[in-house]
């Protein structure tokens, strides 16, 4: 038995690299045929839904779709889904306080009369960091999974997947 990368045996180092490929997801090479193909056939599908024991309300839904189109439908994992419900509904209620601040205006009067900055400035900053700490998560999950060009190349093939899509849905209507 012969001696492989960082001093295993051969057939050890080969049960481990074996192991590892069986448990990492196949990565679609964007740049072929084939890769079209399943990008066009992915961008027919619906964009998948939020799991069953996670909330989305009504004014969460514009943003968990937009969310969702930035990743092609493949690269969605469940826990992916929850962590992407959670950033729509913290996308939502930002707009929300943002519009109660613009309608409240910037500063306020407290419980003596005192004008003070507006509290909701602290909840919407508070917001906004949950955010993008979220929306972080998201990236450095899709980054670990391969290799960020890959990634790249794929989730650009998956839009002009969709753009096609939706061309071929405005000229004709055949496509659902």
């Amino acid at each position: 038995m012969g001696i492989g990368p960082e001093n295993q045996p051969v057939s050890l180092s080969l049960t481990l690299t074996l192991k590892m490929a069986k448990n990492t997801k196949r990565i679609r090479s964007s740049d072929t045929a084939r890769g079209a193909i399943e990008a066009m056939l992915e961008a027919s599908l619906d964009l998948p839904e939020a799991p069953k024991h996670v909330n989305l309300r009504d004014g969460d839904r514009p943003f968990w779709e937009n969310i969702l189109r930035a990743r092609a439908r493949s690269e969605w994992s469940e826990a992916d889904l929850v962590v992407a419900a959670q950033l729509a509904r913290c996308m939502a209620d930002i707009e929300r306080e943002q519009r109660l601040l613009d309608s409240e205006g910037t500063v306020v009067a407290n419980d003596r009369g005192t004008m003070v900055t507006n509290p909701r400035f602290r909840a919407i900053n508070e917001l906004k960091q949950s955010q993008l700490a979220t929306f972080r998560a998201l990236t450095l999950n899709a980054n670990a999974k391969a290799d960020s060009r890959v990634i790249a190349n794929q989730r650009r093939t998956f839009n002009e997947a969709v753009a096609a899509k939706q061309m071929v849905r405005d000229e004709d209507g055949l496509l659902a």
